[in-house]
């Protein structure tokens, strides 16, 4: 399903990208830097994490998709959360005038939702897999966000840079 496909890792290092070059135009390296790290850095802490539990996917009658990778935690639920969060954490720290705030955030939110939902649709993971892959992308974020606050290194939403 597209909500599938919009949200696994690859995807997400691809959103990425385009955050990273937003950010490079507009003078936020920091910011460039922090997102690549936190979103990279989940998606290897992922594949770690399946290979140490070893978890065989579901065994579903008629599968609409079918994997031969570990299933646990997800790395769909993993990397939409971390990308999602990284999103949420940057808009949190925009200047007051990004009225769509709100929004946007509660569409972040229902697209993760839509990603988790569609991986136990597809029969490729459990549920506790999904919930264990959002809880990973929420750990992995905070851990991130507060490892880069305490380096001092700022998240800003890659708005323009300021004319000189």
């Amino acid at each position: 399903t597209l909500e599938s496909a919009g949200g696994g890792t690859a995807i997400s290092r691809a959103y990425t990208f385009a955050l990273v070059l937003i950010c490079s135009v507009r003078k936020r390296l920091a910011t460039e830097d922090g997102g690549a790290i936190i979103v990279c850095g989940g998606a290897g802490l992922n594949v770690g994490l399946k290979h140490l539990v070893e978890r065989a996917r579901p065994v579903v009658e008629a599968p609409l998709l079918t994997l031969f990778s570990y299933s646990f935690p997800s790395g769909h639920a993993a990397a939409s959360t971390i990308f999602g969060g990284l999103l949420v954490v940057l808009m949190s720290h925009a200047q007051p005038e990004f009225r769509a705030r709100r929004i946007a955030i509660i569409a972040v939110i229902l697209w993760i939702a839509c990603v988790c939902a569609s991986r136990v649709y597809l029969g490729v993971h459990y549920p506790t897999d999904v919930l264990a892959g959002v809880f990973e992308g929420i750990a992995w974020l905070m851990l991130s966000v507060a490892t880069l606050d305490y380096w001092r290194v700022p998240l800003d939403w890659p708005r323009a840079a300021p004319v000189t």
